[in-house]
């Protein structure tokens, strides 16, 4: 993970940035939980007592030399009346070319305290779309490059044919003010025979198909891009089956060399959302699947399954692959902010961390996830069918029917 001032001013837990000794980079949150004393901070340890600063000092230490993260629970915060105990999670970070320590604060005091923002909410979740498009962006100009290439062989050709035409056709005219004269018209049935007509003529119908057909796969990448950049609070009539094509067609190179792609659409109803950041979740959890096949199979494909269906109260859809799998600690963690089992650098540990925020959090519904390591893993995502559409300022997006809040 490579750091930058701004990137932990996004996060809404306090957090700084540690070289073993001295405090080199704290965000607002940190500043709002130390007051004016958070200028004064020099050593790592020094919000804890002299047992506790030890336990961080050699944590942000093993972690600089090599570790990926180590957690810390229950370290007594001294000369802060809104909390005592406090949990630190330390992951291994970048910062000026320089591996250093990003020391994240956390109890429910703290969350209490300072509150999860709507506008940090947002920043957060822009960053992890904003990130996703740049991912998709080769892929997309891959994607668009196929069809305008034989789009731009197909008019070529079409011109060729065209130049032919106005020969043959000119031929005819002749033939008309001559007449009909015998000569004439065996010089037409060469000239046809020559440029075979009847070859272009059979041929330029599947030419100008193949052109729609091009130009309409343009349009829907780019529309399908549109609509996942878009940035709106707007819930509206969500169809979830659509959702998955339109995602399907921007992630397309994502997975076409790694992963035979299965897909079964059910007869499932429409449900309301906001179908942005839906489209975002189930797009992060393709690629994560993807990342797993990969690293599993080395070149060779493995799969991936897409499935819609209803239950009970709930429209859902599982992704599953047969990639690495999750090992059992991690599946207890992998929810949790900046936990993340790729290289350093390659993840943020950010991406299901949201995505569970939009499923749960603002959709009111469930994302689940089963694995057995070594075989591959499959997420749910489950949206109710019916609920209120929501006011986008006080962060709620509705209330689950009544027969699915009985159920749950």
């Amino acid at each position: 993970m490579r750091l930058t001032q701004s990137f932990i001013d996004f996060m809404t837990n306090p957090a700084f940035v540690c070289d073993g000794t001295s405090i080199l980079l704290h965000n607002e949150a940190f500043e709002k939980l130390m007051g004016k004393d958070s200028i004064k901070l020099s050593e790592c340890g020094m919000l804890f007592r002299e047992a506790d600063q030890i336990r961080l000092t050699k944590a942000v230490a093993a972690v600089i030399a090599g570790e990926d993260q180590i957690e810390l629970n229950d370290l007594t915060a001294v000369e802060m009346a809104t909390t005592k105990s406090i949990n630190v999670m330390i992951k291994a970070a970048i910062s000026g070319n320089v591996r250093k320590a990003l020391v994240i604060l956390n109890s429910p005091e703290l969350v209490l305290m300072l509150g999860q923002g709507s506008r940090a909410r947002r920043n957060l979740i822009n960053q992890e779309k904003l990130a996703g498009i740049g991912n998709l962006a080769a892929g997309v100009a891959h994607e668009i490059f196929n069809p305008l290439g034989y789009i731009k062989s197909n008019i070529d050709m079409l011109m060729e044919y065209f130049e032919d035409l106005m020969i043959i056709l000119e031929a005819y005219k002749k033939a008309i003010y001559e007449q009909g004269e015998s000569e004439t018209l065996k010089a037409i049935k060469e000239l046809s025979e020559k440029h075979d007509l009847d070859f272009i003529l059979s041929d330029i119908g599947g030419l100008f198909s193949d052109v729609d057909e091009g130009i309409q796969r343009v349009l829907n990448i780019v529309s399908g891009l549109k609509r996942f950049a878009h940035e709106s609070d707007e819930v509206i009539e969500y169809d979830m089956n659509e959702g998955i094509k339109s995602t399907l067609t921007l992630s397309k190179n994502e997975f076409k060399y790694d992963a035979k792609l299965s897909v079964e659409y059910g007869d499932i109803p429409k449900t309301y959302a906001n179908g942005s950041k839906i489209n975002q979740v189930i797009l992060g959890i393709i690629v994560n699947a993807v990342f797993s096949i990969k690293k599993k199979y080395e070149g060779k494909l493995g799969n991936l399954k897409i499935r819609t269906f209803a239950e009970n109260a709930f429209v859902c859809c599982s992704i599953c692959d047969d990639g690495v799998g999750i090992s059992k600690d991690s599946l207890e963690k992998i929810f949790e902010p900046f936990f993340t089992t790729k290289p350093e650098g390659v993840g943020t540990g950010l991406g299901l961390s949201i995505a569970r925020d939009i499923i749960e959090g603002q959709h009111k519904g469930r994302l689940e996830v089963l694995s057995t390591y070594g075989e591959g893993a499959c997420f749910t995502i489950k949206l109710p069918i019916a609920y209120a559409p929501f006011d986008s300022e006080s962060e709620e997006i509705g209330q689950v029917s009544k027969m699915d809040s009985d159920k749950r």
